[in-house]
């Protein structure tokens, strides 16, 4: 019997007999989903100990419940990191790809927006002091976003089940970036509308291959690595500046690397640098949205919504 047959008997008397779940040793994804590293005397070693990683599920859920009851993002934001940063008190380190931490991802991307609509509520005419402070907290929001479509990119390779949330986190991410661009562009005189129009050839292959229905595995690979390659690209000219005030997600790797984490960095915003920031931020939001349309067509068929960034 596999693990996850073994698991979906103790919990819930279900048995499932597909390839994933009668796997033994367990795939890839399900030893990443569960990958943990334990602490002891100054060591580290990679291991599984149920019941600290439960006590951390039911401290993250608890944050969670708070956040949802009374509406405090930023104790929310500061427990979840607390767990991914080893803060808590454990001895349990949880690797980027673990499920929890996924659950991190998503629910801190939900509470950074949150935090940023919040300052801008409360804005003070005479002051910027706020809309600065909202749009760090966008910026983080669209960090984590990020984070959590890559995390899911990196299992898909191995796990096609996942194309659904896949496509969900990946329109999710783009649609947080083309936010956080438009806030800051508002603004801007008309130099923005020479740098509008995405000039990247892939996204006119992603759009005949909406218009056609077509996702042939060939094309779908093709397709998929050239995201991949684009998004490598730009991610690291802007991953810095979109992380730089998160203690936590300044020793992550850029997300679709997976390489481990960095030591500390140190990131200077030029304001020079910043028209050619938010060009580049626009780009990967348009590469994002494209390719979670595209992904959310070969799994519901028909035509997605239309792309707010291209109007």
């Amino acid at each position: 019997m596999g693990i996850r047959q073994e698991e979906l008997w103790s919990k819930y008397q279900f048995m499932c007999f597909c390839r994933r779940c009668s796997a033994l040793p367990p795939t890839y994804v399900d030893r990443a989903l569960q990958g943990t590293s334990t602490f002891m005397y100054g060591c580290t070693t990679n291991g599984s100990d149920d019941v600290v990683v439960q006590k951390l599920t039911d401290y993250m859920d608890v944050a969670v419940s708070e956040y949802l009851s009374n509406g405090n993002p930023e104790s929310c934001c500061e427990k979840l990191e607390s767990i991914l940063s080893q803060e808590a008190p454990t001895t349990v380190k949880l690797q980027p790809l673990h499920y929890l931490s996924l659950k991190a991802y998503t629910v801190l991307t939900s509470a950074y927006k949150v935090r940023g609509y919040q300052l801008l509520l409360a804005l003070d005419p005479n002051s910027n002091v706020h809309q600065v402070e909202s749009f760090k907290m966008n910026r983080i929001s669209a960090a984590y976003s990020l984070l959590l479509a890559g995390s899911t990119q990196h299992l898909f390779l191995s796990e096609s089940s996942l194309i659904a949330s896949l496509a969900n986190y990946w329109t999710s991410a783009g649609e947080t970036l083309e936010g956080l661009v438009r806030s800051s562009v508002s603004n801007s005189s008309g130099e923005w509308a020479s740098r509008k129009l995405c000039t990247c050839l892939l996204l006119g292959s992603f759009d005949a291959n909406l218009i056609s229905g077509k996702a042939q595995i060939a094309e779908f690979e093709e397709i998929s690595r050239g995201f991949l390659t684009c998004i490598s690209v730009i991610l690291p000219r802007v991953w810095d500046f979109l992380i730089h005030g998160c203690a936590y997600l300044e020793i992550i790797e850029q997300p679709v690397a997976f390489s481990g984490s960095k030591g500390s960095t140190s990131y200077r915003y030029e304001q020079e640098n910043r028209s050619q920031t938010m060009s580049d931020l626009f780009q990967l939001s348009a590469h994002c949205l494209i390719y979670g349309r595209y992904l959310s067509n070969i799994c519901f068929g028909g035509t997605s919504a239309g792309l707010s960034w291209n109007s």
